[in-house]
């Protein structure tokens, strides 16, 4: 299993947009690609313009086959259209060890959510 953590520095007031972005374009896109198990938008509590993009995926292969497609491409630049001063930086983890409940999917309205089920092999 692989993870990949984006840190998003989001411009002043604009964490909602970037939800909003995040949800209607990668989410959409990603969950459909071979190999993605889930992603997750992080909102820092104490800093409101400060999130963080986790998504974890089969293999370091299967995100880059998605970002062959040129889908993430598109969305870096939606995003930075959209939100101009939008900073990230991304790093890339192998999974070694994991422990979860099976639920992955979140209501719309939770606050708090178990983690997913992870299988690592």
């Amino acid at each position: 299993m692989y993870a990949q953590s984006i840190v998003i520095q989001v411009p002043l007031g604009k964490m909602v947009e970037l939800r909003t972005l995040i949800e209607s374009q990668f989410m959409a896109a990603a969950h459909t690609h071979p190999g993605f198990h889930a992603a997750y938008l992080l909102e820092q509590e104490d800093d409101p313009n400060v999130a963080q993009l986790v998504q974890i995926w089969d293999s370091q292969d299967s995100i880059e086959g998605f970002r062959r497609t040129g889908t993430l491409d598109d969305i870096n630049h939606k995003l930075h259209a959209h939100l101009p001063g939008l900073r990230t930086q991304q790093q890339g983890y192998i999974i070694r060890a994991a422990a979860a409940k099976p639920s992955i999917a979140l209501d719309a309205d939770e606050t708090q959510s178990s983690l997913p089920t992870v299988s690592v092999h």
